[in-house]
Protein backbone atom coordinates (compact mmCIF):
# COMPACT_ATOMS: atom_id res chain seq x y z
CA UNK A 1 0.00 0.00 0.00
CA UNK A 2 1.27 3.35 -0.70
CA UNK A 3 0.20 6.72 0.59
CA UNK A 4 0.75 10.34 -0.92
CA UNK A 5 1.91 14.06 0.68
CA UNK A 6 -1.05 15.70 1.25
CA UNK A 7 0.12 19.17 -0.76
CA UNK A 8 1.64 17.71 -3.89
CA UNK A 9 0.14 14.45 -4.03
CA UNK A 10 3.50 12.73 -4.00
CA UNK A 11 3.90 8.80 -3.21
CA UNK A 12 5.24 8.19 0.05
CA UNK A 13 6.86 4.65 0.76
CA UNK A 14 4.89 2.46 3.87
CA UNK A 15 5.66 -1.36 4.07
CA UNK A 16 3.17 -3.84 4.46
CA UNK A 17 2.58 -5.54 7.82
CA UNK A 18 5.22 -8.08 6.92
CA UNK A 19 7.67 -5.42 6.11
CA UNK A 20 7.66 -5.65 2.17
CA UNK A 21 6.09 -3.04 -0.21
CA UNK A 22 5.14 -4.21 -4.62
CA UNK A 23 4.71 -1.29 -6.46
CA UNK A 24 6.82 0.10 -9.78
CA UNK A 25 9.46 2.39 -8.12
CA UNK A 26 10.61 4.14 -11.62
CA UNK A 27 6.83 5.28 -12.31
CA UNK A 28 6.65 6.69 -8.57
CA UNK A 29 9.64 8.34 -8.90
CA UNK A 30 8.89 10.24 -12.12
CA UNK A 31 5.52 10.90 -11.00
CA UNK A 32 7.03 12.72 -8.45
CA UNK A 33 9.30 14.73 -10.62
CA UNK A 34 7.13 15.67 -13.05
CA UNK A 35 4.54 16.92 -10.06
CA UNK A 36 7.32 18.47 -8.36
CA UNK A 37 7.97 20.79 -11.67
CA UNK A 38 4.68 21.56 -11.96
CA UNK A 39 4.75 22.91 -9.07
CA UNK A 40 7.68 24.82 -9.01
CA UNK A 41 6.58 26.51 -12.73
CA UNK A 42 3.46 27.57 -10.52
CA UNK A 43 5.33 29.47 -8.17
CA UNK A 44 8.05 31.04 -10.84
CA UNK A 45 4.61 32.42 -12.79
CA UNK A 46 3.00 33.40 -9.46
CA UNK A 47 6.42 35.28 -8.79
CA UNK A 48 6.81 36.65 -12.19
CA UNK A 49 3.04 38.58 -11.91
CA UNK A 50 4.03 40.12 -8.22
CA UNK A 51 7.42 41.33 -9.50
CA UNK A 52 7.70 41.08 -13.83
CA UNK A 53 11.39 40.29 -14.44
CA UNK A 54 11.37 43.02 -16.61
CA UNK A 55 11.24 46.00 -14.57
CA UNK A 56 14.54 47.47 -13.66
CA UNK A 57 15.72 49.70 -11.17
CA UNK A 58 18.10 52.29 -12.49
CA UNK A 59 18.51 50.27 -15.47
CA UNK A 60 19.42 47.29 -13.97
CA UNK A 61 17.53 44.19 -14.87
CA UNK A 62 16.04 42.12 -11.88
CA UNK A 63 16.94 38.97 -13.30
CA UNK A 64 19.58 38.40 -10.83
CA UNK A 65 20.70 40.34 -7.38
CA UNK A 66 20.92 43.88 -7.74
CA UNK A 67 23.83 45.76 -6.36
CA UNK A 68 23.21 50.03 -5.99
CA UNK A 69 26.17 52.56 -5.42
CA UNK A 70 26.13 56.26 -4.32
CA UNK A 71 26.05 56.91 -8.42
CA UNK A 72 22.59 55.06 -8.67
CA UNK A 73 21.17 56.86 -5.95
CA UNK A 74 19.72 60.39 -6.82
CA UNK A 75 19.17 63.48 -4.55
CA UNK A 76 15.89 64.52 -3.52
CA UNK A 77 14.55 66.69 -6.77
CA UNK A 78 17.36 66.74 -7.91
CA UNK A 79 19.87 65.02 -11.37
CA UNK A 80 23.18 65.10 -8.85
CA UNK A 81 23.38 61.52 -7.48
CA UNK A 82 24.50 61.46 -3.78
CA UNK A 83 27.95 60.42 -4.16
CA UNK A 84 28.65 63.92 -5.82
CA UNK A 85 26.31 65.65 -3.09
CA UNK A 86 28.55 63.99 -0.89
CA UNK A 87 31.86 65.16 -2.35
CA UNK A 88 30.63 68.98 -1.49
CA UNK A 89 29.43 68.29 2.01
CA UNK A 90 31.26 70.63 4.71
CA UNK A 91 33.67 69.20 6.22
CA UNK A 92 35.79 70.01 9.31
CA UNK A 93 39.62 70.58 8.56
CA UNK A 94 41.36 71.06 11.91
CA UNK A 95 44.41 71.70 10.15
CA UNK A 96 42.98 75.74 9.35
CA UNK A 97 44.12 77.22 12.76
CA UNK A 98 44.71 81.04 11.46
CA UNK A 99 42.65 83.22 9.28
CA UNK A 100 46.23 82.60 7.19
CA UNK A 101 46.32 79.16 6.65
CA UNK A 102 42.40 79.52 5.68
CA UNK A 103 43.25 81.98 2.80
CA UNK A 104 45.88 79.91 2.20
CA UNK A 105 43.74 77.31 1.66
CA UNK A 106 41.01 79.30 -0.39
CA UNK A 107 43.64 81.05 -2.28
CA UNK A 108 44.93 77.52 -3.32
CA UNK A 109 41.41 76.17 -4.19
CA UNK A 110 40.17 75.33 -8.22
CA UNK A 111 36.59 74.90 -7.58
CA UNK A 112 34.01 75.88 -5.07
CA UNK A 113 34.20 74.20 -2.29
CA UNK A 114 33.02 74.01 1.49
CA UNK A 115 35.52 73.43 4.47
CA UNK A 116 35.38 73.74 8.61
CA UNK A 117 37.42 75.83 10.74
CA UNK A 118 37.90 73.95 14.10
CA UNK A 119 37.46 75.52 17.47
CA UNK A 120 41.03 77.29 18.11
CA UNK A 121 40.96 78.92 14.30
CA UNK A 122 41.27 82.48 15.26
CA UNK A 123 41.16 85.99 13.43
CA UNK A 124 38.56 84.41 10.64
CA UNK A 125 37.51 86.83 12.61
CA UNK A 126 37.36 85.76 16.11
CA UNK A 127 38.00 82.02 17.74
CA UNK A 128 34.95 79.98 17.45
CA UNK A 129 33.36 77.30 14.82
CA UNK A 130 32.79 78.48 11.70
CA UNK A 131 32.03 76.90 8.34
CA UNK A 132 33.62 77.89 5.03
CA UNK A 133 31.91 78.08 2.02
CA UNK A 134 34.46 79.61 -0.77
CA UNK A 135 32.93 81.17 -4.55
CA UNK A 136 34.78 81.39 -7.30
CA UNK A 137 34.59 83.60 -10.66
CA UNK A 138 35.53 84.30 -13.57
CA UNK A 139 37.94 85.37 -15.52
CA UNK A 140 40.02 82.26 -15.00
CA UNK A 141 39.08 81.76 -11.49
CA UNK A 142 40.76 85.02 -10.39
CA UNK A 143 38.04 86.06 -8.40
CA UNK A 144 37.38 84.38 -4.81
CA UNK A 145 34.41 85.04 -2.26
CA UNK A 146 35.15 83.24 1.32
CA UNK A 147 32.12 83.27 3.91
CA UNK A 148 32.51 82.35 6.96
CA UNK A 149 29.66 81.45 9.44
CA UNK A 150 29.54 80.83 13.32
CA UNK A 151 27.47 77.89 13.79
CA UNK A 152 26.91 78.99 17.14
CA UNK A 153 25.99 82.61 16.80
CA UNK A 154 25.08 82.62 12.74
CA UNK A 155 27.44 85.48 12.60
CA UNK A 156 28.89 85.60 8.92
CA UNK A 157 31.61 87.81 7.62
CA UNK A 158 33.41 87.31 3.80
CA UNK A 159 36.37 88.35 2.39
CA UNK A 160 37.33 88.89 -1.76
CA UNK A 161 40.56 87.52 -3.30
CA UNK A 162 41.17 89.79 -6.04
CA UNK A 163 44.02 88.17 -8.43
CA UNK A 164 46.68 88.43 -5.95
CA UNK A 165 45.17 89.36 -2.80
CA UNK A 166 42.66 89.61 -0.22
CA UNK A 167 40.85 92.87 0.87
CA UNK A 168 40.08 92.12 4.03
CA UNK A 169 36.93 91.20 6.06
CA UNK A 170 33.44 92.63 5.95
CA UNK A 171 31.19 91.49 8.13
CA UNK A 172 27.20 90.74 6.79
CA UNK A 173 24.56 92.17 8.76
CA UNK A 174 21.97 89.43 9.79
CA UNK A 175 17.97 90.59 9.18
CA UNK A 176 17.23 90.39 13.24
CA UNK A 177 14.92 92.52 14.64
CA UNK A 178 16.40 94.32 17.74
CA UNK A 179 14.94 93.49 21.04
CA UNK A 180 13.27 96.25 22.79
CA UNK A 181 13.24 97.18 26.74
CA UNK A 182 11.87 99.56 28.59
CA UNK A 183 13.76 102.45 29.96
CA UNK A 184 15.67 101.97 33.39
CA UNK A 185 14.10 105.13 34.91
CA UNK A 186 15.59 105.75 38.62
CA UNK A 187 12.79 106.28 41.85
CA UNK A 188 10.12 108.89 41.65
CA UNK A 189 10.06 109.16 37.95
CA UNK A 190 7.65 107.23 35.52
CA UNK A 191 7.61 105.79 32.32
CA UNK A 192 4.96 107.65 30.02
CA UNK A 193 6.36 105.26 26.98
CA UNK A 194 10.34 105.27 26.93
CA UNK A 195 12.12 102.01 25.52
CA UNK A 196 15.49 101.78 23.89
CA UNK A 197 16.98 99.34 21.51
CA UNK A 198 20.72 98.49 19.76
CA UNK A 199 20.55 97.49 16.17
CA UNK A 200 23.29 94.98 15.18
CA UNK A 201 25.03 97.60 13.85
CA UNK A 202 25.71 98.88 17.47
CA UNK A 203 23.50 102.05 17.06
CA UNK A 204 21.62 102.67 20.48
CA UNK A 205 17.95 104.59 20.37
CA UNK A 206 15.60 105.91 23.05
CA UNK A 207 12.60 107.63 22.70
CA UNK A 208 9.64 108.71 25.24
CA UNK A 209 7.97 111.02 27.95
CA UNK A 210 9.12 110.92 31.52
CA UNK A 211 7.17 112.42 34.42
CA UNK A 212 7.88 113.34 37.27
CA UNK A 213 4.98 115.07 39.71
CA UNK A 214 7.52 117.01 42.24
CA UNK A 215 9.61 118.67 39.05
CA UNK A 216 12.96 118.59 37.06
CA UNK A 217 16.99 119.48 38.77
CA UNK A 218 19.30 120.03 37.25
CA UNK A 219 22.29 117.51 36.89
CA UNK A 220 19.88 114.87 38.53
CA UNK A 221 20.14 111.25 37.46
CA UNK A 222 17.20 109.93 36.03
CA UNK A 223 17.99 106.81 34.34
CA UNK A 224 21.01 104.37 33.82
CA UNK A 225 21.79 102.70 30.61
CA UNK A 226 23.02 99.14 31.20
CA UNK A 227 26.89 98.42 29.41
CA UNK A 228 26.75 97.73 25.55
CA UNK A 229 24.15 100.59 25.21
CA UNK A 230 26.49 103.75 26.39
CA UNK A 231 28.34 106.11 24.38
CA UNK A 232 32.35 106.10 24.75
CA UNK A 233 32.31 109.95 25.58
CA UNK A 234 29.18 112.45 27.29
CA UNK A 235 27.10 113.98 24.67
CA UNK A 236 23.85 116.42 25.26
CA UNK A 237 20.75 115.72 23.15
CA UNK A 238 18.04 118.08 23.04
CA UNK A 239 14.30 117.56 25.10
CA UNK A 240 11.59 119.44 25.98
CA UNK A 241 9.87 120.21 29.04
CA UNK A 242 5.79 120.22 29.63
CA UNK A 243 3.70 121.56 29.69
CA UNK A 244 5.77 125.05 29.21
CA UNK A 245 7.42 123.47 26.27
CA UNK A 246 10.46 124.77 27.38
CA UNK A 247 13.70 123.62 25.39
CA UNK A 248 16.58 121.77 27.35
CA UNK A 249 18.89 119.49 26.64
CA UNK A 250 20.04 116.15 28.40
CA UNK A 251 23.18 114.57 28.89
CA UNK A 252 23.81 111.18 28.36
CA UNK A 253 27.22 110.04 30.32
CA UNK A 254 30.11 106.91 29.19
CA UNK A 255 28.47 105.63 32.40
CA UNK A 256 25.41 105.38 30.95
CA UNK A 257 23.71 108.26 33.15
CA UNK A 258 21.55 109.99 31.91
CA UNK A 259 20.88 113.44 33.60
CA UNK A 260 18.85 116.71 33.26
CA UNK A 261 20.30 119.96 32.77
CA UNK A 262 17.82 122.68 34.45
CA UNK A 263 15.48 123.40 37.36
CA UNK A 264 11.53 123.23 36.69
CA UNK A 265 8.30 122.77 37.62
CA UNK A 266 7.12 121.00 34.63
CA UNK A 267 5.76 117.40 34.70
CA UNK A 268 7.09 115.52 31.77
CA UNK A 269 10.31 115.94 29.37
CA UNK A 270 10.20 114.74 25.91
CA UNK A 271 13.47 113.02 24.97
CA UNK A 272 14.81 111.27 22.15
CA UNK A 273 18.70 110.10 21.07
CA UNK A 274 20.32 108.14 18.85
CA UNK A 275 24.14 107.23 18.94
CA UNK A 276 26.84 104.56 18.45
CA UNK A 277 27.43 102.32 21.58
CA UNK A 278 31.03 102.63 22.78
Amino acid sequence: MSLKTKLLELFKYEPDKDGAQTFNIKSALNDNWDKIEAWAQSVKTALAGLVPTSRTVNGKTLAKDVTLTAADIKMPDSKEDVGTAMAKRAVWDAVLVSQQSALAWAAAQKEPKQCGFDPHTTDTPYEGYWCAELTLHAPSNQWRVLYVTNVVTLERWFNIYNIDHWIGWRKLSLAVTPEVHNFPLADGYTDLGCKYFRTQENVVSFAGEVMRTSGFRADETFAVLPEGFRPDHAIVVPALLYPSYTPTTIIIKSNGEICETITASDKSLYMQATFVAG
